[in-house]
């Protein structure tokens, strides 16, 4: 089930997340206090969403706008992400599909250099790899941007 993202879903996925994924989210904020992402996914300027899978959060995800017509996508789950991956990539295909087609010209997403998995998902969803992102993480991790942008890919 599909439900707007509230501070509770958020503090249990940021609890909970998959390693690669806590590893990733972790690099990219100024503390290790998964409260406080949980509190900036959910403030995020933008949309956000939470997968509930039996009434437990799994998976959480959104796209915040940081400039003009310009969307950064953001997902992150649980252990139990896989129960819920084919509807995770229908609900991000549906909010690329919307944003594209609505105000938004380019879509993006950061993804940490050893998280292999979000790689591969990110183009299944319509993303390509376009350039490298050397020591973007506080502790000097690479990332990879992606992007997709309306009717270019």
């Amino acid at each position: 089930m599909i439900e707007t993202l509230t501070i509770d879903h958020a503090r249990y996925i940021a609890h909970h997340m998959r390693q690669n994924d806590h590893r990733e989210v972790m690099a990219t904020l100024w503390s290790d206090d998964p409260e406080d992402f949980a509190n900036d996914a959910v403030h995020y300027p933008g949309a956000s969403y939470a997968i509930i899978k039996n009434g437990e959060p799994v998976v959480m995800g959104g796209f915040a706008i940081h400039t003009p017509r310009v969307a950064t996508m953001w997902m992150v789950g649980t252990d139990r992400f896989d129960e819920v991956r084919i509807e995770a990539t229908r609900t991000a295909k549906k909010v690329i599909g919307e944003l594209l087609n609505g105000h938004t010209h380019r879509l993006q997403a950061l993804s940490a250099g050893f998280h292999d998995d979000s790689h591969e998902w990110l183009k299944r969803l319509g993303f390509n790899q376009i350039q490298p992102v050397p020591a973007m993480g506080k502790h000097g991790e690479d990332f990879l941007m992606f992007s997709q942008t309306r009717g270019k890919g």
